[in-house]
Protein backbone atom coordinates (compact mmCIF):
# COMPACT_ATOMS: atom_id res chain seq x y z
CA UNK A 1 0.00 0.00 0.00
CA UNK A 2 1.82 3.56 -0.67
CA UNK A 3 1.54 6.36 1.45
CA UNK A 4 -1.19 7.94 0.44
CA UNK A 5 -3.68 5.21 0.77
CA UNK A 6 -1.83 4.14 3.70
CA UNK A 7 -2.44 7.77 5.48
CA UNK A 8 -6.33 7.87 4.26
CA UNK A 9 -6.73 4.96 6.24
CA UNK A 10 -6.14 6.46 9.22
CA UNK A 11 -7.73 9.52 8.57
CA UNK A 12 -10.92 6.81 7.86
CA UNK A 13 -10.10 5.09 11.02
CA UNK A 14 -9.68 7.94 13.70
CA UNK A 15 -11.68 11.12 11.94
CA UNK A 16 -14.48 10.33 14.02
CA UNK A 17 -13.50 9.73 17.63
CA UNK A 18 -10.93 12.72 17.25
CA UNK A 19 -13.68 14.99 16.16
CA UNK A 20 -16.07 13.86 18.77
CA UNK A 21 -12.96 14.35 21.65
CA UNK A 22 -12.28 17.90 20.46
CA UNK A 23 -15.61 18.96 19.81
CA UNK A 24 -16.02 17.87 23.93
CA UNK A 25 -13.43 19.98 24.55
CA UNK A 26 -14.06 23.28 22.18
CA UNK A 27 -17.66 22.82 22.46
CA UNK A 28 -17.73 24.61 19.11
CA UNK A 29 -18.40 22.45 15.04
CA UNK A 30 -16.49 24.57 12.95
CA UNK A 31 -13.98 24.72 15.56
CA UNK A 32 -13.69 20.85 15.80
CA UNK A 33 -13.52 20.51 12.46
CA UNK A 34 -11.10 22.94 11.72
CA UNK A 35 -8.21 21.30 14.66
CA UNK A 36 -9.25 17.98 13.55
CA UNK A 37 -7.95 18.86 9.63
CA UNK A 38 -5.25 20.30 11.56
CA UNK A 39 -4.05 17.12 13.13
CA UNK A 40 -4.05 15.26 9.82
CA UNK A 41 -2.45 18.10 8.32
CA UNK A 42 0.25 17.52 11.03
CA UNK A 43 0.20 14.16 11.00
CA UNK A 44 0.63 13.71 7.07
CA UNK A 45 3.80 16.20 6.96
CA UNK A 46 5.46 13.99 10.12
CA UNK A 47 3.88 11.09 8.48
CA UNK A 48 7.37 9.11 10.00
CA UNK A 49 6.55 10.13 13.48
CA UNK A 50 3.06 8.99 13.58
CA UNK A 51 3.35 5.17 11.47
CA UNK A 52 2.38 3.77 15.01
CA UNK A 53 -1.26 5.62 15.27
CA UNK A 54 -3.46 2.68 13.54
CA UNK A 55 -1.44 0.28 15.60
CA UNK A 56 -1.62 1.92 18.79
CA UNK A 57 -5.75 3.10 18.21
CA UNK A 58 -5.84 -0.56 16.98
CA UNK A 59 -4.47 -1.82 20.05
CA UNK A 60 -6.75 -0.36 22.15
CA UNK A 61 -4.19 2.12 23.56
CA UNK A 62 -6.14 5.36 22.12
CA UNK A 63 -10.08 4.25 22.95
CA UNK A 64 -12.35 6.22 24.22
CA UNK A 65 -10.25 9.34 23.24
Amino acid sequence: MDLKAEFEQIVIANQDWLYRYILSIVKNEQTAEDLVQEVFISAYRNYDSYEELAKLRSCGLLQGI
